[in-house]
C-alpha cells in the first residue's frame, strides 16, 4: 500500500534524516532552509512570475495585504480596528524582489524585523503587501495603486496618514505607484507623508546590466550549447529585466529600444509634491567616496543607482534627502540597528504630532 504522504513532505523528511546523520552543521542547514520555505513561492514568481501568470498558474502570485502568512482581504475587519488603534497612522511595507513580507516582520530568528518593532514601538497601523516580482514593474505598480485606491475608498475616514518603506525593486513599484495614481487623481496619495526608498536601484541594476550583456553574448557564439545557455538565462522575468534600467512605466519597456546597451529612454517619474522622500543607502565599504562603493555598494544595488536622479533643475531635489550606511549590505539594510533607529527618529515625531 502506498503511503499518502506528499511527496514534497518526503523530499524534506529525506534531506531532514541526512541532515541528523551528518551531524550538527548539516542540522543548521536544514533547519535553516525549514525556517525560510516561505521564500520559496515569492523565489519562483521572480524568476518567472510572469510566465505563471500567463498560464494562468495557481502559484502565481496576487498582489494582497498580507497577515499571518496569509492573504487577507481589505473587507476584513481586521483594518478598521487596526486603523482605530492607531489613529489611522498608517505604515506600509512593501518588499523587493523574490521576497515577501516576512523580513519586515522577523529579520531573524533572533532580530525582530522594522514592521514589528513600529507595532509595538509606536502603536502604528502596520500593513504588508505582497507581489508578484516577476511581473513588469509598472504592471505591479499600477496593481498596487488600484488596491490602495480601493483600501482608500473603503477607509478614507480613518485614514490619517500614510508612510511607505519599501525596500529594493519595492521602491520602484512604489514610485510607478504614485506615478499612475497622480495620472487618475487617486486621493490616497494625498495622505501620503514620508516614502523611505531603501536600497533601491533608482537608475537601475549594474548586474541586470551585465546579465544582459552576459546573455546576449552567449546567445550570438557559434555554439549550439552556449547559445542554448543564453537563451534559457534570457527567459528571466519581466521583473528583473525592468531592472536594467530601473522601467517605471509601461512606455519604456514598450519602447522598441528598451533592450539596448546605452542610451535607453527612461521616463523620469518625480517626487510627489508635499511628500518627504529618503533614499536609504548602503555601503559594504567604509570608504563611500570610492569607484568601488559608488557601482557596487550594498553588493546588489551602487550607491549612485541608489541616489538616483531626483533633481530639481540643477539642484538636489528639496522633498529628497540621501543616508549612507557603511559596511551594511542590501539585505541587512533591512536589520541594521542604526537603519531602524534613523527611520524611528525620522517618523516618531510625525507619530507624536497627529496623537
Amino acid at each position: 500500500m502506498e503511503s499518502s504522504t506528499p511527496i514534497w513532505k518526503k523530499v524534506v523528511n529525506v534531506f531532514r534524516d541526512t541532515a541528523i546523520s551528518g551531524g550538527k552543521g548539516l542540522q543548521f542547514l536544514f533547519h535553516t532552509g525549514i525556517e525560510n520555505r516561505h521564500y520559496f513561492l515569492p523565489v519562483v514568481n521572480g524568476l518567472v512570475g510572469d510566465k505563471l501568470k500567463e498560464v494562468s498558474d495557481k502559484g502565481a502570485i496576487e498582489m494582497r495585504f498580507r497577515r499571518n502568512d496569509e492573504d487577507i482581504d481589505i473587507e476584513d475587519p481586521y483594518f478598521e480596528k487596526e486603523l482605530r488603534s492607531s489613529n489611522g497612522k498608517v505604515f506600509l511595507f512593501i518588499h523587493g524582489l523574490m521576497s515577501d513580507e516576512v523580513l519586515f516582520q522577523k529579520y531573524s530568528s533572533s532580530i525582530e524585523g522594522y514592521g514589528s518593532r513600529f507595532s509595538k514601538e509606536l502603536g502604528v497601523s502596520v500593513f504588508y503587501i505582497r507581489y508578484n516580482s516577476g511581473l513588469h514593474i509598472s504592471e505591479n505598480g499600477k496593481n498596487l495603486t488600484d488596491l490602495l485606491n480601493r483600501f482608500y475608498l473603503l477607509y478614507s475616514n480613518k485614514i490619517n496618514s500614510i508612510d511607505i518603506f519599501a525596500h529594493s525593486m519595492g521602491g520602484l513599484v512604489t514610485q510607478s505607484s504614485t506615478h499612475y495614481a497622480r495620472l487618475n487623481q487617486h486621493a490616497w496619495i494625498q495622505k501620503i507623508r514620508k516614502i523611505f526608498l531603501i536600497g533601491v536601484p533608482n537608475d537601475g541594476s549594474y548586474l541586470e546590466k551585465f546579465g544582459h550583456l552576459t546573455t546576449f553574448l552567449l546567445k550570438n557564439i557559434p555554439n549550439y550549447p552556449t547559445r542554448l545557455v543564453g537563451r534559457i538565462a534570457d527567459e528571466r522575468s519581466s521583473g528583473i529585466k525592468d531592472l536594467r534600467w530601473g522601467f517605471m512605466v509601461d512606455e519604456d519597456w514598450q519602447e522598441e529600444g528598451s533592450e539596448k546597451f546605452l542610451n535607453v529612454k527612461k521616463t523620469t517619474v518625480p517626487p510627489l509634491e508635499k511628500v518627504k522622500y529618503y533614499l536609504i543607502i548602503g555601503s559594504l565599504i567604509e570608504d563611500q567616496n570610492s569607484l568601488l562603493a559608488e557601482y557596487f555598494g550594498d553588493g546588489l544595488v551602487g550607491m549612485k543607482s541608489a541616489g538616483g536622479t531626483f533633481s530639481n533643475g540643477n539642484e538636489p531635489h528639496p522633498n529628497v534627502s540621501i543616508h549612507t550606511f557603511s559596511e551594511t549590505g542590501h539585505i541587512k539594510l533591512l536589520g541594521n540597528d542604526s537603519v531602524y533607529e534613523f527611520l524611528k527618529l525620522e517618523v516618531s515625531s510625525e507619530v507624536s504630532n497627529s496623537e
